[in-house]
């Protein structure tokens, strides 16, 4: 009977096989790789569990919020299928263990109030490329901005 290979010798050839069919895999072989030493050094064998790949993405962050856990859940969902193509008992967390991977913050919608308070406070400031009234006034205030003065010449096509 031969012993199971090691975790990181499985997603080693994994990440090759994926470099092979053309994917750059730079954060997620990184990631992966933490993944395979986390497992080996907790003396897993056998089928991938989803109690291991949650321990790991919960425990292991640096900063362990709910978003790190699913950012590293979703690293190693794809290897996980993959590997429960292979080795039969492999199990696949589902993706929402720890809610969303991606999480869009709420704007800030300025009140009148506030947009009057920080108008004022700029009306008194200069801007790079002269005073921020006369950009606002002149309707370049970016262009002249970025291009230090006159806004360039505009070619515009002819359809």
């Amino acid at each position: 009977m031969t012993s199971a290979p090691s975790m990181r010798s499985v997603v080693q050839d994994y990440l090759d096989q994926r470099r092979r069919l053309g994917f750059a895999l730079t954060i997620p072989s990184t990631q992966l790789m933490a993944f395979a030493r986390f497992a080996d050094r907790s003396g897993h064998r056998g089928p991938l569990t989803s109690r291991l790949i949650e321990e790991w993405a919960r425990g292991e962050a640096r900063r362990a919020t709910p978003i790190t856990g699913a950012r590293r859940l979703a690293v190693v969902r794809p290897f996980a299928k993959h590997l429960a193509r292979i080795e039969p008992g492999t199990e696949v967390p589902d993706a929402d263990v720890f809610g969303r991977e991606l999480r869009r913050l709420t704007p800030h919608i300025y009140t009148s109030t506030e947009i009057a308070e920080l108008l004022g406070s700029a009306a008194g400031r200069d801007a790079a490329a002269g005073h921020l009234r006369d950009l606002l006034r002149t309707g370049r205030g970016h262009r002249a901005a970025v291009f230090g003065g006159a806004a360039p010449a505009v070619r515009r096509r002819r359809h």
